[in-house]
């Protein structure tokens, strides 16, 4: 026993397998294309072969050459055996379609956000210090970081007294040894989730100065998520759209302290760009900017074709289990029905209690106004679904079911269920 016998016992109630990064994929791709009709999507996180050939280009280590065509081996054959493969941008979607033009390929951000930060402090005038974030396991922070220091914080220091604070794990002894009395740097090495949280509410700019690497960088997003002012590198904004939106962006030593400087010394433009952020983080790193890019690929091919089947030929009856019945979908016109009427009747509800006064516990009142915006937060995005409506999916009401039965004999109290059953589908899908 173990995950082979587990994917060959339940691979007929298996739609996708979702493999991520290529040593982890590369154990799992054959034997499901060998053995099973899964749908296999494939996330790449970064091109490998793209950023160990680019430190090769910077240190003329020849071993990271061939590491890179090790990886180029390895992750063309996972895109060539997918049926799509998802990348964290359109560099490495271009970058791959310059060999391969005909593998379906498309980019989806790595970070999504469901909650979004509302009280920033944008009073960057009170705010101090230049702020790095990035762990130093990962060769491209370390030398970002000593680039940095050696070859761009002293040209900053000789125009305005600053602090450099670097921040992450697994710190370096020549990181370290940055850290000397009268130099500006501050090694912090790992903080906590509210340390660093206060960190980036009270320096004044981060700087992400990155030489090398590959694909959409975390750190840069995520200090866009939190509202920093940011000067990077063109290898620091690769993949991020309209990143001049929301960044500076500068290459080489004098140019960066150029632009640090002139942010350091604008609060106002720091503000600026600190508003613009919040907006920015919604438009391409929330789960519905995410959603929109792969909802068709999720939506098994086999379930499609029944629903189509149903509503085009004219069966005498058709025999689902419950989680195939649940599967179907039902129109947007009678969500927005339902969603309406529900929200009536919370109203109505709530105006009962209002009259009643203390008699009505505060929690019940509480509750029933959480569902309500929620209800109404529902209702407003199905109306812009319709409204930016492109094409028609089929749906319960267009299948033209004239009875429903229900078998649910197993419950003891089959008469109360029959009783739901029909007022429920007599109110939805009349």
């Amino acid at each position: 026993a173990g995950i082979w016998d587990w994917i060959m016992k339940n691979k007929d109630e298996i739609d996708f397998a979702y493999l991520n990064r290529p040593h982890i994929a590369v154990k799992y791709v054959d034997f499901l294309k060998q053995n099973t009709d899964i749908k296999i999507i494939y996330y790449g996180h970064d091109l490998h072969f793209l950023r160990e050939y680019r430190e090769y280009e910077l240190t003329g280590d020849i071993q990271k050459k061939r590491d890179s065509d090790y990886w180029k081996s390895i992750e063309f054959s996972l895109m060539e055996k997918a049926a799509v493969s998802y990348y964290p941008s359109y560099v490495e979607e271009e970058a791959i379609h310059a060999i391969h033009p005909e593998y379906k390929i498309k980019a989806i951000t790595a970070y999504v956000y469901e909650k979004f930060l509302e009280n920033i402090d944008k009073d960057f005038a009170k705010r101090e210090g230049l702020l790095f974030v990035g762990g130093f396991a990962h060769p491209p922070n370390a030398d970002a970081v000593l680039w940095f220091a050696k070859e761009i914080f002293p040209l900053i220091r000789q125009r305005i007294d600053v602090n450099f604070y670097v921040v992450g794990s697994k710190v370096t002894d020549e990181i370290k040894a940055l850290e000397q009395p009268g130099s500006g740097i501050i090694v912090k090495g790992f903080v906590t989730e509210e340390e660093l949280a206060s960190l980036y509410s009270t320096s004044r700019i981060v700087v992400v100065p990155l030489r090398y690497g590959a694909g959409v960088k975390g750190k840069v997003v995520e200090a866009v998520y939190n509202g920093a002012a940011i000067v990077t590198t063109s290898i620091g904004s690769e993949g991020i759209p309209e990143a001049d939106r929301v960044m500076k962006v500068a290459d080489g030593p004098e140019a960066f302290a150029d632009e640090v400087v002139k942010m350091y010394q604008d609060p106002a433009e720091c503000r600026r760009m600190c508003e613009e952020t919040q907006k920015y983080i919604r438009e391409y790193f929330s789960v519905e900017a995410a959603w929109k890019v792969i909802e068709e690929d999720f939506t098994p091919e086999k379930r499609v074709g029944i629903f189509h089947d149903i509503k085009n030929n004219n069966w005498d009856c058709i025999i689902l289990t419950h989680d195939q019945f649940g599967k179907i979908p039902q129109s947007p016109e009678i969500q927005q029905e339902i969603y309406t009427q529900e929200i009536d009747s919370i109203e109505e509800n709530l105006a009962v209690f209002e009259q009643q006064g203390n008699e009505v516990s505060g929690w019940i009142k509480k509750g029933l106004e959480r569902r309500k915006e929620n209800l109404e937060a529902k209702l407003e995005k199905l109306e812009q679904d319709i409204k930016d409506r492109t094409d028609d999916v089929t749906d319960f009401r267009q299948m033209g079911i004239d009875h429903l039965f229900v078998d649910e004999s197993h419950y003891p109290n089959l008469n109360k269920i029959q009783t739901f059953t029909y007022s429920t589908l007599r109110n939805r899908y009349k």
